[in-house]
């Protein structure tokens, strides 16, 4: 009887969850698809320029993603989470560095629910990916079993939204280039 309740109890849970999942999904960017932003070739020719990788590229698999997340580590192992790589990139010209984070996930659906579940609700949907999404200071996308997060804290300066554009597009391309 105990291990029936508990069965219930688990199909209960995971029903809740897929009913937040939906309305999250459903509500996407604050805009819809209407209007993504669209830089032209030259914009990101020029956006990266600056930047230079200032790190050693972290790299975190399995439970070891909440050495690097406080908090939200779960949504990640729950999705099918496999590893993290960051990279730092820093420029004299700006203060704050601009951080890649590539998350590499079991599977698309993985990818999709974690990008639909973190994803701003006051941001621009982009041309990145599957579906992206840019708000002032970052970008969400995801693309197959990738979820792709780029920030900076540099959201006043003139460029920061085609650099955090270039930045994600040299990444999809950096690893479907790979896989080819």
């Amino acid at each position: 009887m105990r291990g029936l309740n508990r069965e219930i109890i688990q199909k209960y849970r995971l029903l809740v969850l897929n009913l937040i999942l939906c309305f999250i999904c459903l509500n996407g960017c604050k805009n819809g698809l209407v209007n993504p932003v669209r830089l032209p070739d030259a914009g990101r020719e020029t956006a990266k320029n600056l930047w230079q990788q200032s790190e050693a590229t972290q790299l975190f698999e399995g439970i070891d993603l909440c050495d690097y997340i406080n908090g939200a580590g779960e949504l990640f192992l729950q999705h099918g989470f496999e590893r993290l790589k960051v990279y730092r990139y820093a420029s004299p010209e700006f203060q704050h560095p601009i951080v890649v984070e590539r998350y590499e996930m079991k599977d698309r659906i993985g990818a999709k629910t974690v990008y639909d579940t973190l994803k701003s609700t006051t941001g621009n949907p982009v041309a990145l990916g599957e579906d992206g999404c840019l708000d002032q200071n970052f970008i969400d996308c995801y693309q197959a079993h990738y979820y792709l997060k780029v920030y900076t804290f540099n959201p006043n300066n003139p460029g920061t939204s085609a650099t955090l554009v270039k930045f994600a597009q040299d990444e999809l391309d950096k690893i479907f280039k790979k896989e080819k």
